[in-house]
C-alpha cells in the first residue's frame, strides 16, 4: 500500500479504523481490497470503457473476498500486469453473459446487475430500493447499509453538453464540469458509495459527503449529498444494495 493511500485513508476516517468516526462512516475494506486490483480491473486498463455496471460488481466482489478472508485474498495476484489485466477482462467478459448482453455494452438497468449478484456472485442481498419510496427515507436505508458493510451501487446522468475527453496543451485529458468523475460524456455511469460523512446527526444535509469509488479509474472520490441529487439517476435514490 503506498504512503499517498494511507495518508488518504486517514484524512477519510481521521484516526478511527472502524465503521463509525462521529457521523461519518467509511468501508476501509473497500478502499483497501480496490488498490489490490485497480490497475488491473480498473476500465481504463481493460479499456471496456462502457462497462461501469459490471465492473463496479467486480470491485464490491473483491471487497467481500478480500473481507472474508481477514485481508489475505483478492481476486487478481502476480507481478506481470499484462496477464493481470487479461484474467480481469475474461472475468468482466463472464459476468456479460450472466447478464445476457455483449461485451462492452451499456448497463441500462440495475436488472442485469441484480442477476450478476444471484446467479454469479450467489448473493443473497442484492435489492433495488423502492422509487416509491421518499428520498431520507432511502437515505436512512442507504447509511444504515453502509452500517453493516454493504456498498452501495449508484447510476450518475452522463454529461449532455458534449464534454468529456479534450485536447489541452497538446494532450487529451478530461473535462468534468457537470460532474467530477464522469469519464463517458453522454453516457450514464455506474459508481460504487463506500462512504458517507453526515453533518447533521438529527438531519440529512445538502452539504453532507458522500465518498465513491469510480471503476473507470480505479479511484476513489467524494461529492456532497447535494450534488448526488442532482447527477443521480435515482430520483429518491432507489439504489442498489450489493450486499453478500
Amino acid at each position: 500500500m503506498t504512503k499517498k493511500f494511507i495518508v488518504i485513508l486517514v484524512m477519510l476516517v481521521g484516526l478511527v479504523s472502524g465503521a463509525w468516526a462521529g457521523n461519518r462512516i467509511v468501508l476501509m475494506d473497500f478502499l483497501m481490497s480496490a488498490e489490490n486490483i485497480a490497475d488491473y480491473a480498473k476500465q481504463d486498463a481493460t479499456k471496456y470503457n462502457h462497462s461501469c455496471g459490471p465492473t463496479s460488481t467486480l470491485f464490491v466482489y473483491n471487497y467481500y473476498l478480500y473481507k472474508n478472508s481477514g485481508g489475505r485474498k483478492v481476486l487478481f495476484y502476480g507481478s506481470n500486469k499484462n496477464e493481470l489485466i487479461n484474467r480481469a477482462k475474461w472475468t468482466i467478459r463472464k459476468l456479460y453473459k450472466t447478464m445476457g448482453q455483449s461485451v462492452n455494452t451499456d448497463t441500462r438497468t440495475f436488472d442485469s446487475l441484480i442477476d450478476i449478484g444471484v446467479y454469479r456472485y450467489k448473493f443473497t442481498n442484492v435489492e433495488q430500493r423502492s422509487q416509491y419510496d421518499v428520498l431520507n427515507t432511502n437515505l436512512e436505508y442507504l447509511v444504515n447499509d453502509l452500517q453493516n458493510g454493504i456498498p452501495i451501487i449508484v447510476s450518475l446522468k452522463g454529461q449532455n453538453n458534449g464534454q468529456g475527453r479534450v485536447w489541452k496543451n497538446g494532450k487529451r485529458v478530461y473535462v468534468h464540469k457537470i460532474h467530477s468523475t464522469n469519464p463517458v460524456g453522454k453516457w450514464n455511469h455506474i459508481v460504487v458509495i463506500f462512504g458517507y460523512d453526515k453533518k447533521n446527526s438529527y438531519k440529512f444535509s445538502d452539504n453532507d459527503i458522500v465518498y465513491y469509488f469510480d471503476p473507470y479509474f480505479g479511484k476513489h472520490h467524494y461529492m456532497t449529498l447535494k450534488e448526488l441529487k442532482r447527477v443521480a439517476n435515482q430520483d429518491n435514490m432507489d439504489y442498489l444494495r450489493f450486499g453478500k
